[in-house]
């Protein structure tokens, strides 16, 4: 008998690891979010961070705005014009952004605007495009609408007698 009671003793210290051992290897798998640090107020879900707009990247630590970015603008007087700019930041000032190629004016041409604090838009005034044939005066938003879409409202001034006005979508590529 008391070779009975050792025998259960020892299935139920066995069962009773065995069971604990089960249960902490599943918990550790079901918490994918410990060693998770989501930034810039992005969740963490099964292991995975959901950013804010505005933040992108594996735990939100890069800015939504930073790419390449395509999109049509259409101006007044009719015209449209199929856009690709790319916006990146300024290597001297936090709050710089720098525009290149905006609204189709040409590769070599870049525009620099100042990022708002919620880092989802950008405001440029005054930024001087120089041509061979005109200068043009521009003043703008560029905003987001989501991590992967803007939009871009601006004008552009020849002189002070000729002005347009445009509007355009953009989607991040």
């Amino acid at each position: 008998m008391r070779s009975l009671n050792r025998f259960a003793f020892s299935a139920i210290i066995t069962v009773s690891l065995f069971a604990a051992s089960a249960y902490s290897s599943c918990k550790k798998e079901t918490d994918k979010c410990k060693n998770v640090t989501c930034q810039n107020r992005g969740t963490c879900s099964a292991g995975t961070c959901t950013c804010p707009t505005g933040y992108t990247g594996e735990t939100c630590n890069q800015l939504a705005l930073i790419g390449a970015w395509r999109g049509i603008d259409s101006c007044t007087f009719g015209s449209t014009f199929d856009v690709t700019m790319t916006i990146s930041r300024s290597a001297t000032d936090t709050n710089a952004m720098l525009i290149n190629n905006p609204s189709g004016f040409g590769t070599e041409h870049t525009i620099t605007g100042t990022l708002s604090a919620d880092k989802k838009s950008i405001i440029y005034t005054n930024q001087i495009i120089n041509t061979a044939t005109y200068t043009d005066t521009l003043d703008g938003t560029i905003a987001l609408t989501n991590n992967t879409g803007l939009t871009h409202v601006f004008t552009a001034r020849e002189g002070q007698i000729f002005v347009i006005s445009c509007s355009g979508s953009y989607n991040k590529l």
